[in-house]
C-alpha cells in the first residue's frame, strides 16, 4: 500500500473541500483554520479510505461480517447479550489484525517530524452526502482518542483502538437508531503532537456569549473529571480585535474594551499532567500516571490557588474565541492549549480541536437530502471585526439557560415532566423524560430509575437528589430557582449536568426521547435528535482502553497506606466496580438497597395513596406478603416469627451478591436510617402519612429500633444468613446514634444473633450526630470498633443549615471550617482510642485539595463514590508522598 500512503495522509494545511468526507469534520474545520491563518497545533489525517480498505482485507469468519465496510449489519440493539457479543468480536478482529509495514513507515516518519516523544489521535467523524451535516458533531465523546509514543508500533495499536470504537455497543446503538448504516459512515483520525503546556482548557462560543474552562498542564485532569477547572463567562462581547500573532500576551492588557467575566470560578488544582521525559523520571513532585507517558506533577501550595490564566490570557483567548467564531459564522466548542512550557519565547494559544454548533436551520435527520455548509468569512483571522459576518449568518439564540448547581455529571436532551405534587406520584411517568420537582424525596427511586435527567428547586451538592443522581449515573441540576414554574410539560430542554444550565430548546429535536452526550463533551448543541443510549457492559478489558478521552487501568494506582473505600447504594455493575481499585465497600447504604421491600411495605400503610412502583423478585413478593399480613401500628415493632424469615431472606437476597463480589474485602453494612419524611411518612412514629415537623431531628437511626426493633432484628439476621453462607467480610455500622444506650442496645441483638461469632465481624456506628465528638470514648467502651464520619448530616447539623436549601448549602458548605475542625477532632481522638476512621459523604470525593490535610491527621481511609474512585486514589497517593517529602526535609 506505500504507493497510495500520501494520498490516504493529509496534512491539515492541504485539505479542501472535496476531502471533508474523507477526513471527516472535525478536522476539516481545523484545517480551515489553519489555513486562514488561526495559530493550530499541525497535524495530519489518516484518511476514512484507509480503514475502509483494512476492514476489507480482514479474514471474517462469521458470514454475518463480510463485506463490513459496505454492510447494513442490522444488529437488534434491544437484546443487550447479543449486541454485545458481536461488537465485542468485531472489535477483536480489528485489534488482532496486522497493518501494512510500508504504510506504517510513512506514517512513522510524519509524526516524527515532529520530534515530540507523544502524539494523540483523535477520532474525525464524516457522514456520507446528503445526511444531516450536524450529526458528527453531535457525537462528542461516542468515540474515544488515543494517545502514544511515536513510534511504528504504539501508532499501528493506537489506530486499530480508534477505528475499534466505531464498533463498541453503544456505538452500534447509536448507528442503528439513528438509522444509519456503516457504509454512510467516514472515520479519519487526526494525529497531533502533544508538548507539555503552561495551561490546556476549553472555549464554547457563541454569538451572544463566550464561556472559558481552564486548568494547569495538559487537559486530562479536565477531559477526565479531576478536577473543577477555573472557569469563566462572558456574555453579550462587544466586537474584539484579536491582537497580531507578534504581539504578546501582556499587551493585550492595554487592549481597548476589556471585557470582565459575568461569572469567573477559581478552584483550587492541586496537580496537573505533564508528559514524561527522560530527564524528569524523577523529577521532585512527580508520580507516575495510570495512561502511558503522562506523569502527575504536584503543584506548590500557592499554584493550588491561582487561577490557571492571567486576566492578559484570558482577554487573548476571548479575542482569539470570538474570531473563530466569526469566521466559521456559527456558535464552536474549542480545545485549546497554552504553551510551550520552557521556552525563553512567550506563551502562546493553540487550538487543538473543534466543533462546531450548527444552528437549527441547517440541521436534517439522517436519511434526509438537505445538504448544508458553514458560511466561512474569508477575511484574515487578524482584522475581522464582528460587525463584518453578515447578519443573516448568526444562528437564532436561544433564551439565557436557567442556572443551579451542578449535581450528577452528564448531559441529556428530553421532554419535562413538571411535578408539582409530590404526594401523588403520575402512574404513567414516561421513560427518558426530564423530572422537574422541588426536591426528590427518597420514595421516588422508582421513578428516578427511569427519568432521563433531574432537575430541581431545592438541594445542595449533598442531597438526596443530588446523591441519587450520581449513583444512578442520571445528569442532575439542583437549586434552579422556579424551575417548576419556568418549565412547562412537554416542552424540551437540555440539561447538562457538568455546568449546572438549563437550556430551553425552541424546537424539539428529531427522533427519540433523548440524547445523552459523554461527560468529557466540552459543550452540549441544542441540536440533539438520537435516542438516549443504554448502557452496556463494556466490550472491552478496562486493560485495553488507553486513550485520553478513557484513560486506562494499567499500570494499577499506586499502592497507598491511607486506605480507599466505595460508597454503593445499589447492586448494579458489581463486576465493574468491584474491579476498581479500592480496599472494599465503606458504606453500603441499607434504605437504597432495599427500596423496593420499603416501597410495598410503605404501600401497605399508606392504603390508597400512590408509592412509585418498583420491580421485586418472588423473595421480596413472599417477605411483603408476610409483612403485610403480620405488623401492629405504623411500623411492626414485631414481626411474627415467618414473616422475620421471609423479610431476612430478602435482605440477604440483596446483601449477599456485594459481599461476593468484594470477598474477601470488607463490606460495610449501614442498617436502615429511614426518616419519616420518606415513602409518604410511612414510618412516622405518630400517625401513618404524617411526617413529623422537623424529620432529620425526629425518630429515625439507632435510636429507632429500641421503639421499632423488628425490622433491625431482620436485618441482623440477613447478615448473619450471609455469613453462613461463607461471607465473613460483612461489618454493621449503626446509622445516625445519637448515645451510648442506644449503641448497647444494638450490640446485644447483634450477639444474640450470632454475628459475633465470626472473628472478623466488626460494629463499627456513623460518626455524624455532633454529640459523638463528645462521647466517643464512652461509645467506644461500649462496644464501638470504629467509626464512618458522616460529612453531609454533620455539616447540615453543626452549621445548622438544611442541605436541602440551596442558599444555605452553599453559604455552609461540608468542608467549612468548623466541618474540618470537627473532621479533625474525631479522627484524632479515635487513634488515640485504637480504633480506625474513615470520612464518608460528598466530601472526600467533591474536594482533593483536603485529601492531604486528612491524611496528615491519620484518617484510616476516604470512602467515596464508584466514579471518584480513581481521582481520589491518586490525590491519596499525591498526599502521602508530599508528607513524605516534608518529612523526610525535616
Amino acid at each position: 500500500m506505500h504507493g497510495d500512503a500520501l494520498k490516504d495522509l493529509y496534512g491539515l494545511g492541504q485539505i479542501q473541500p472535496a476531502d471533508r468526507t474523507e477526513v471527516g469534520d472535525k478536522a476539516y474545520y481545523l484545517g480551515l483554520l489553519e489555513q486562514r491563518g488561526f495559530p493550530v497545533v499541525p497535524g495530519f489525517v489518516v484518511g476514512a479510505r484507509v480503514l475502509r480498505q483494512f476492514l476489507s482485507g480482514l479474514d471474517w469468519q462469521e458470514p454475518l461480517f463480510a463485506d463490513l465496510p459496505d454492510s447494513s449489519l442490522h444488529v437488534d440493539v434491544d437484546r443487550p447479550q447479543q449486541l454485545q457479543a458481536i461488537a465485542q468480536k468485531i472489535r477483536q478482529s480489528i485489534l488482532s489484525a496486522p497493518l501494512w509495514d510500508d504504510w506504517l513507515a510513512e506514517v512513522e516518519a510524519r509524526a516524527q517530524q515532529w520530534q515530540s516523544p507523544m502524539v494523540i489521535l483523535r477520532p474525525s467523524l464524516g457522514l456520507a452526502a446528503g445526511l444531516d451535516p450536524t450529526f458528527s458533531g453531535r457525537m462528542r465523546g461516542l468515540l474515544g482518542s488515543q494517545i502514544c509514543e511515536a513510534s511504528r508500533g504504539a501508532i499501528a495499536l493506537a489506530l486499530r483502538l480508534v477505528w475499534a470504537d466505531l464498533f463498541r455497543a453503544k456505538s452500534l446503538f447509536v448507528w442503528q437508531r439513528s438509522r444509519l448504516q456503516l457504509h454512510q459512515l467516514h472515520l479519519g483520525v487526526l494525529v497531533q503532537p502533544i508538548q507539555d503546556a503552561i495551561a490546556a482548557g476549553t472555549a464554547c462560543v457563541s454569538p451572544t456569549s463566550c464561556e472559558t474552562q481552564s486548568i494547569w498542564g495538559l487537559g486530562a485532569a479536565l477531559a477526565w473529571g479531576e478536577l473543577a477547572p477555573d472557569r469563566f463567562l462572558f456574555t453579550h462581547p462587544p466586537a474584539i480585535h484579536m491582537p497580531p500573532a507578534s504581539q504578546e500576551p501582556a499587551a493585550a492588557e492595554s487592549a481597548p474594551r476589556n471585557l470582565l467575566p459575568v461569572v469567573r470560578q477559581v478552584h483550587p488544582k492541586p496537580y496537573c499532567y505533564r508528559l514524561c521525559q527522560a530527564s524528569s523520571a524523577s523529577a521532585h513532585n512527580g508520580l507516575r500516571s495510570s495512561v502511558s507517558g503522562l506523569r502527575i506533577e504536584l503543584l506548590e501550595p500557592s499554584q493550588q490557588q491561582q487561577p490557571s490564566l492571567s486576566e492578559a490570557q484570558l482577554q487573548t483567548l476571548l479575542a482569539l474565541s470570538r474570531q473563530v467564531q466569526q469566521t466559521l459564522g456559527s456558535s464552536v466548542d474549542l480545545e485549546w492549549m497554552l504553551g510551550p512550557l520552557e521556552s525563553s519565547e512567550p506563551p502562546q494559544f493553540q487550538l487543538t480541536q473543534l466543533n462546531v454548533l450548527f444552528p437549527r436551520s441547517v440541521a436534517a435527520a439522517p436519511g434526509s437530502s438537505a445538504i448544508a455548509t458553514v458560511p466561512v468569512n474569508n477575511a484574515p483571522a487578524n482584522n475581522a471585526p464582528a460587525n463584518n459576518a453578515p447578519a443573516n449568518n448568526a444562528p437564532a439564540t436561544e433564551p439565557l439557560p436557567l442556572r443551579g448547581l451542578a449535581a450528577a455529571t452528564g448531559q441529556v436532551s428530553a421532554q419535562v415532566w413538571v411535578v408539582e405534587d409530590l404526594s401523588q406520584v403520575p402512574p404513567d411517568f414516561p421513560a427518558g423524560q426530564l423530572l422537574v420537582m422541588s426536591h426528590v424525596p427518597p420514595r421516588w427511586l422508582g421513578l428516578v430509575q427511569r427519568a432521563g435527567g433531574i432537575v430541581t428547586e431545592q438541594g445542595g451538592m449533598t442531597s438526596h437528589g443530588a446523591i441519587l443522581a450520581r449513583e444512578m449515573g442520571i445528569p442532575a441540576v439542583v437549586g434552579v430557582a422556579g424551575a417548576t414554574q419556568i418549565l412547562r410539560t412537554g416542552e424540551w430542554v437540555t440539561v447538562d449536568g457538568d455546568r449546572g444550565l438549563v437550556h430551553r430548546l425552541r424546537t424539539s429535536p428529531e427522533g427519540g426521547q433523548g440524547a445523552l452526550h459523554s461527560e468529557m463533551s466540552p459543550e452540549i448543541s441544542p441540536e440533539i435528535s438520537l435516542e438516549r443510549v443504554p448502557e452496556v457492559a463494556p466490550d472491552m478489558a478496562p486493560e485495553s482502553r488507553v486513550g485520553l478521552d478513557s484513560p486506562a487501568t494499567d499500570p494499577p494506582p499506586p499502592r497507598t497506606r491511607t486506605q480507599l473505600l466505595l460508597a454503593l447504594g445499589q447492586a448494579a455493575d458489581l463486576d465493574a466496580i468491584a474491579n476498581l481499585p479500592s480496599e472494599g465497600v465503606g458504606l453500603l447504604r441499607a434504605e437504597h438497597l432495599l427500596m423496593p421491600l420499603l416501597h410495598q411495605l410503605a404501600s401497605q400503610i399508606n392504603r390508597g395513596r400512590t408509592i412509585p412502583p418498583i420491580p421485586q423478585s418472588e423473595i421480596e413478593i413472599s417477605a411483603i406478603s408476610a409483612i403485610s399480613a403480620n405488623w401492629t401500628g405504623p411500623f411492626p415493632a414485631e414481626f411474627g416469627k415467618e414473616a422475620a424469615k421471609e423479610v431476612a431472606e430478602a435482605i440477604a437476597q440483596k446483601i449477599l451478591p456485594v459481599a461476593a463480589a468484594f470477598a474477601p474485602r470488607p463490606v460495610f453494612y449501614r442498617s436502615l436510617d429511614v426518616r419519616s419524611q420518606d415513602l409518604l411518612g410511612a414510618f412516622s412514629s405518630s400517625q401513618p402519612g404524617s411526617p413529623e415537623p422537623n424529620p432529620t431531628l425526629g425518630m429515625h437511626g439507632a435510636f429507632s429500633y429500641k421503639n421499632s426493633p423488628a425490622w433491625f432484628d431482620a436485618e441482623l439476621l440477613a447478615l448473619r444468613q450471609v455469613q453462613q453462607a461463607g461471607y465473613a467480610n460483612l461489618r454493621l455500622i449503626l446509622p445516625f446514634v445519637r448515645g451510648v444506650e442506644e449503641v448497647r442496645f444494638c450490640r446485644q441483638r447483634a450477639l444474640a444473633t450470632g454475628l459475633g461469632d465470626t472473628p472478623d465481624f466488626q460494629l463499627w456506628i456513623m460518626a455524624e450526630v455532633p454529640a459523638v465528638l463528645f462521647l466517643l470514648p464512652e461509645l467506644v467502651q461500649a462496644g464501638v470498633q470504629g467509626i464512618a464520619i458522616g460529612s453531609n448530616d454533620l455539616a447540615q447539623l453543626l452549621l445548622a443549615a438544611d442541605r436541602d436549601l440551596p442558599h444555605l448549602s452553599e453559604a455552609f458548605p461540608p468542608r467549612h471550617p468548623a466541618v474540618q475542625r470537627a473532621i479533625r477532632h474525631l479522627v484524632q481522638t479515635a487513634r488515640h482510642l485504637g480504633i480506625p476512621c474513615t470520612l464518608c459523604g460528598e466530601l472526600p470525593g467533591q474536594h482533593l485539595d483536603l485529601v492531604e490535610e486528612w491524611v496528615r491527621c491519620g484518617i484510616t481511609a476516604l470512602c467515596v463514590a464508584p466514579g471518584a474512585a480513581r481521582s481520589v486514589r491518586w490525590a491519596i497517593a499525591r498526599a502521602e508522598t508530599v508528607i513524605a517529602e516534608r518529612e523526610l526535609l525535616g
